[in-house]
């Protein structure tokens, strides 16, 4: 967000309290090498339309600016931004803080945060990238803030959990994640669409929930031998400057179970997004939150690396 010219950052340790936003430092992510978005400049008033549509059926990736790090340091998407019925956005920006300013999501689009630092973009070993691991993973989270936009129906976003644990300390989390904020929505066409129903498709890499590297919250699988593990990923969704009535209307959702490989066994992960009310620093009458939760069970069969050890 920009203030009097300003701009103020929202830190994941204190998102949103009642009274101001915690200011923290914006920067550049990791920059995709090679990476082209098929649009440029919609952060600016440069289009001379000055709205754009995300058509049915559309994968638009977009700089706010005309290069992925282009812009100040956080990356402000300023146009009328419409994702129409089966229209998906991929912002590309190389920016830890991505703001849109006036955006509408009709019932059947998505946000896919996750799509800039996948294996699809080119984010993978064999280019030269660490991917999503406990020591990289601060240098591709990052955090979209969505404000005084308009939704209907049934929307969609697509995050990377990447390596983030809970801190207990800050209530934050330690380790790198995407994450999506609501910042005083407004819910449209709500004759036809009473509610709106969010689902949070999240990507769970191989490093998830270890962390980071070099801090006392690193937790790497294949030192991993425990019979069941239990952590969550908070905020990674949230609704702010909001009231009750409106923060009722949205149904938010998300689940799913993976495997991963632990020292000997493999891990079964159960995974859940889940209303969150328990950060003491937080106005829940204003606010509401949603964490993932996942608990990770030992299996009886081998993982990867002790499978491939014992028949070398």
């Amino acid at each position: 967000m920009k203030r009097n010219n300003k701009y103020i950052i929202s830190c994941p340790l204190a998102f949103f309290l009642l009274t101001y936003t915690a200011p923290c430092e914006a920067w550049n992510q990791l920059v995709i090498n090679g990476e082209n978005a098929n649009y440029i400049n919609w952060g600016i008033t440069a289009d001379p339309s000055g709205t754009h549509d995300i058509t049915s059926g559309g994968i638009y990736t977009t700089y706010a600016r005309n290069t992925q790090t282009g812009g100040p340091p956080v990356s402000e998407y300023n146009e009328p931004i419409s994702i129409l019925n089966g229209g998906i956005w991929r912002p590309l920006d190389a920016k830890s803080e991505i703001d849109a300013e006036n955006l509408t999501m009709y019932s059947g689009s998505m946000i896919d945060l996750a799509y800039k630092y996948s294996a699809a973009n080119g984010y993978t070993q064999e280019n030269g990238y660490d991917p999503w691991s406990a020591a990289t993973s601060l240098k591709t989270a990052r955090f979209m803030e969505i404000d005084n936009g308009k939704f209907e129906g049934n929307i969609a976003f697509r995050l990377n959990m990447g390596t983030a644990v809970f801190n207990q300390s800050t209530y934050g989390s330690r380790g790198g994640k995407d994450s999506i904020y609501l910042n005083a929505p407004q819910i449209i066409n709500s004759a036809e669409y009473p509610t709106v129903n969010v689902t949070l498709h999240y990507i769970i890499g191989n490093h998830f929930g270890e962390g980071m590297a070099g801090s006392n919250l690193y937790y790497p699988w294949d030192h991993q031998t425990t019979a069941m593990l239990k952590n969550k990923i908070p905020d990674i969704f949230g609704i702010t400057n909001s009231d009750t009535a409106t923060m009722d209307k949205f149904n938010v959702s998300g689940s799913g179970e993976y495997h991963l490989d632990g020292a000997i066994n493999k891990y079964l992960l159960w995974t859940q997004v889940q209303q969150d009310d328990l950060n003491p620093q937080l106005d829940y009458t204003t606010t509401r939150m949603w964490s993932l939760v996942w608990t990770a069970r030992r299996q009886n069969y081998l993982s990867q690396s002790a499978y491939s050890a014992a028949n070398a």
